[in-house]
């Protein structure tokens, strides 16, 4: 893999947010959201990042968009340091080539203006064209994205949430966006309003060689989805590697739960309960002397070393790789 083929590389990056102090006198104390992610993002693939609820997914994105900031650590897009280019510029360039789809497909638009203006906006604030040059991108991209022109005379309420995130997607696409973030983006949607988004992802990675970090909860999903799949838990990147490698050969115990975890029709039919991870789910207020997952780890193994020290993330077979000392 060559520096050209790398569009985002994220280095020992941590976000700590800080809970309102007891007391004046109180010692402050933090809530640990990203613990040290290191990994390495290529060009024109497709990501699947998943993990439990509250395991810095969704923060590790806004920091990768620019919405928050870590607390130390570097990310780099197309080896543009994005902490660094507030002043030059550069922040907004950036601004235009990354962006952020959230879950909430009517939250993320405002509700007063027509959907028209509501593209036009980004166009005009960026300085992209005179309005004749900006109507007519944004006819070109409804049309990538199937949608008929009548759509721009409406108010995104009067609309499907299939649709309303279609015009999410429309809006990030007339920046000339190369990094997507889709946060949850199909989670709240119908069955088929979800197939319609996930093909379109697929269609606008193979026509413009768009990257997209897909962050979801449903594993089938990034399993069809996904070119590479990275398994966060609790803050940390806990296993990276390709699809179908992870799922067929997956050898975090936690990302081991989660495969099991799966409904199948096989499950279904033979009335096999579906596998319940126990153990107790740390604070992510501590900062735990040794690896994240120990105290919910079923591997035969585990012992002392795993309790006190910080396992890391290495490559265990090829492109595969892992953040524990017993795999």
């Amino acid at each position: 893999m060559s520096a050209n083929d790398i569009i985002l590389d994220i280095q020992d990056l941590y976000k700590d947010y800080q809970l309102p102090r007891k007391n004046i006198f109180g010692k402050p104390s933090y809530v640990h959201a990203v613990q040290g992610i290191t990994i390495q993002l290529e060009r024109g693939l497709i990501y699947g990042l998943v993990g439990e609820s509250g395991c810095g997914k969704t923060t590790l994105a806004k920091m990768i968009a620019g919405v928050e900031m870590p607390t130390r650590g570097g990310i780099r897009f197309d080896a543009e340091h994005l902490i660094k280019c507030d002043t030059t510029g550069r922040q907004r360039e950036n601004s235009r080539r990354v962006q952020l789809i959230l879950q909430d497909a009517y939250a993320a638009l405002p509700p007063k203006r027509t959907v028209e203006q509501i593209l036009n906006e980004p166009l005009e604030i960026h300085g992209l064209g005179n309005a004749a040059e900006r109507r007519k991108k944004i006819e070109a991209t409804l049309e990538t994205v199937q949608l008929p022109l009548s759509v721009l005379s409406r108010y995104h309420h009067e609309l499907s949430a299939g649709v309303t995130q279609k015009i999410n997607i429309t809006r990030a696409l007339l920046l000339d966006v190369e990094l997507i973030l889709a946060d949850e983006s199909i989670s709240s949607l119908d069955p088929i309003s979800r197939i319609e988004i996930m093909n379109l992802f697929l269609k606008l990675n193979a026509q413009h060689n768009l990257t997209i970090v897909f962050i979801a909860h449903d594993i089938s999903t990034v399993q069809f989805l996904c070119d590479k799949v990275i398994v966060m838990y609790l803050g940390v990147c806990v296993e990276y590697a390709d699809n179908p490698e992870i799922f067929v050969n997956s050898m975090h115990p936690y990302t081991q739960a989660l495969m099991n975890a799966v409904p199948t029709l096989e499950k279904g039919l033979t009335g096999e309960p579906l596998y319940v991870l126990e153990g107790e789910v740390p604070s992510p207020t501590e900062m735990l002397p040794g690896c994240n997952f120990y105290s919910r780890c079923t591997h035969p193994a585990r012992d002392e070393q795993c309790r006190t020290r910080k396992p890391a993330l290495a490559e265990k077979r090829s492109g595969h790789l892992v953040n524990c000392f017993k795999v």
